[in-house]
């Protein structure tokens, strides 16, 4: 299995303790000297960060092609001087909290308008800054008394915006409507799962009613990070196996949701591959490093697999940055099928492996059905968008004062198959009526 250079997690792991080193010293000091501190932080990162100053300029070149360099240089600069600002006030958050309307108010009668809008079902739009501008918001509105939902995932990918949208769809369903009984705040780790900590505690600092997330890792640091707030997990892989909940009937602690039963599906997988494709003997299974659930799906694929007469090899990707090493490693490796496990980066990338695979000549296996119009080979699972949509009645259930501990987790009952004939055609690959008959949907 392809690993994360050394170098790359020495580099990582200084840059967290850097981060939280920061937060802590700032919120013991003076607030006038943290945001001094903040300042320099704000200074020294335009100096040092060449990667991201260039980045920023070239994005303020596009944006403001009529102003002359040097002003986009100032606005840069003066940009990287107000980010470290707004870390200093991030890291102030719980000195502020006390006298929180002091600093964030809300001009003429916009406070009576926010819980008028609410009561009325009205939904409202806030414009903010970025750190240390919007979590203050956030902790004002949840004072003034609109409850808030935390997902601990948002992305660029329509994808996964259809997930969320599927969630809002099961809230109308249960009568809870958006910006009257609940607020959501939609944070994403872009493929980084470190990243969940520092956005979990991040999260708190608004008073969440309920946290939600969706991959192992993201739950497992809202679990370290509080054992009260209710956390729901949405599509979510062996989550008793992982020590996520003590049992799917009576999971216990504070979480409860949705479970994609992917670790059960994984056999089936090798039983399509034997079908479509008789002659494999050899499967490379993509997995994320970074999520401990993904290496133990692998164990039972290799293990099914070595059964079946064909060899299974993990090749594995921490983030989206390492799949492009991982790709040249598995082409080396020369596998008749690829297989994806169940991953919330591995699903964002799912055109990059299509990509991949379809250069190679490789078939591809993928375990949502969504992903067959992608371009995968075959696609087997439940329905992800069915699973956000269901996650909502738990939300309903938590808002109502129901405790996770008495929740029992919910299973998919409908598995979907997909086969996409085009990548069928364009590998040279004859897939067996016999599949075609069972198939959900045929994309042709």
């Amino acid at each position: 299995m392809s690993g994360v250079p050394w170098s790359k997690r020495t580099r990582r792991t200084l840059r967290i303790w850097a981060i939280r080193a920061g937060l802590w010293l700032g919120a013991i000091l003076p607030f006038r000297l943290a945001w001094a501190l903040g300042g320099l932080v704000g200074r020294a990162a335009w100096l040092v960060g060449r990667r991201d100053r260039e980045l920023a300029l070239a994005h303020l070149a596009i944006a403001f092609p009529e102003l002359p360099e040097p002003e986009r240089r100032a606005i840069a600069r003066a940009t990287f001087l107000h980010y470290g600002h707004g870390a200093a006030e991030a890291a102030q958050m719980a000195r502020i909290d006390p006298d929180l309307e002091r600093y964030v108010a809300f001009a003429g009668d916009g406070e009576e308008m926010l819980r008028a809008a609410s009561k009325a079902g009205k939904g409202f739009i806030f414009v903010t800054g970025h750190l240390g501008s919007w979590e203050l918001l956030a902790r004002r509105i949840v004072r003034a008394g609109v409850p808030a939902v935390v997902i601990a995932a948002r992305s660029w990918d329509r994808r996964i915006d259809d997930m969320v949208e599927a969630f809002r769809l099961g809230m109308r369903e249960n009568g809870l409507v958006e910006g009257r009984d609940y607020l959501l705040d939609v944070q994403y780790a872009e493929g980084h799962y470190e990243r969940f900590p520092a956005m979990i505690e991040a999260a708190l600092k608004q008073a969440p009613t309920v946290i939600i997330g969706v991959t192992v890792p993201s739950i497992r640091a809202a679990q370290k990070a509080t054992r009260t707030i209710p956390i729901v997990f949405i599509s979510t892989t062996d989550p008793v196996g992982s020590g996520l909940i003590a049992g799917l009937a009576h999971p216990g602690g504070n979480t409860t949701g949705v479970s994609n039963q992917a670790e059960d599906s994984v056999t089936k997988y090798i039983d399509l591959l034997r079908e479509a494709l008789p002659q494999a003997t050899r499967v490379a299974v993509l997995i994320n490093a970074a999520n401990s659930a993904n290496q133990k799906s692998f164990e039972r694929v290799r293990d099914f697999a070595r059964g079946s007469g064909i060899a299974a090899e993990p090749f594995g990707a921490a983030t989206p940055d390492e799949l492009p090493a991982t790709f040249r490693t598995i082409a080396q490796y020369r596998p008749d099928a690829l297989l994806m496990i169940a991953d919330s980066m591995l699903f964002d990338a799912h055109e990059r492996i299509v990509a991949f695979a379809l250069q190679e000549r490789i078939a591809t296996i993928a375990p949502t059905p969504e992903h067959g119009a992608s371009g995968m080979l075959l696609a087997y699972g439940a329905s992800r968008p069915e699973m956000y949509r269901r996650a909502a009645t738990y939300v309903r259930k938590i808002l109502a004062g129901a405790k996770p501990a008495d929740l029992p987790v919910e299973q998919p009952t409908r598995f979907e198959l997909v086969v996409n004939q085009k990548t069928a055609r364009a590998l040279g690959v004859q897939i067996p009526r016999s599949v075609l008959l069972r198939a959900d949907q045929v994309i042709d």
